[in-house]
């Protein structure tokens, strides 16, 4: 369930900064340990900053860590971890794209894969908040449609156990 996602984003990402005709400023060296990211719920702070790249760390508390990586020359996406009692309990992915039309293929591809992803129950939107809650009711994931237009993508990840 959550790999779909993560391969969603995977692809959709890797692609962008493939595809595009624009150069390539900086690439995430590691992009494919983005399928990973969603398997770091229930993860302690330790576990999760042994995996990153520390020198994306961008804020850091007892309560969140956060990272930022380039995809493109305007281009980036943050991952950003929230813990309780040292442990994952939450995280957000935001992709910050440069132009509409790659937002728009990163929704398309998200929706097309969580429609088709039978570990989630129906699909609910509301106040442009598409929402999917796992068939074992342990995993919510919400993804922010309102500023495609500008090119940002939010998806929130929150473990319900």
């Amino acid at each position: 369930m959550k790999q779909l996602i993560t391969y969603t984003i995977i692809i959709v990402l890797s692609l962008l900064t493939f595809s595009c005709s624009e150069p390539v400023h900086e690439r995430i060296d590691r992009i494919n340990t983005v399928k990973e990211k969603l398997d770091y719920l229930g993860k302690t702070i330790e576990e999760i900053k042994t995996i990153e790249d520390a020198a994306a760390l961008v804020k850091e508390d007892e309560y969140l860590i956060e990272y930022e990586y380039p995809i493109r020359e305007d281009d980036t996406y943050v991952i950003t971890y929230r813990f309780k009692s040292a442990i994952c309990y939450e995280l957000n992915i935001d992709a910050y794209l440069e132009k509409e039309s790659h937002a728009k293929k990163v929704m398309k591809e998200i929706l097309i894969d969580m429609a088709n992803n039978e570990s989630f129950g129906e699909t609910s939107l509301k106040n442009q908040i598409y929402t999917w809650i796992s068939t074992n009711n342990n995993t919510l994931v919400e993804f922010n449609i309102l500023n495609i237009e500008r090119g940002i993508v939010n998806l929130h990840v929150k473990s319900l156990k």
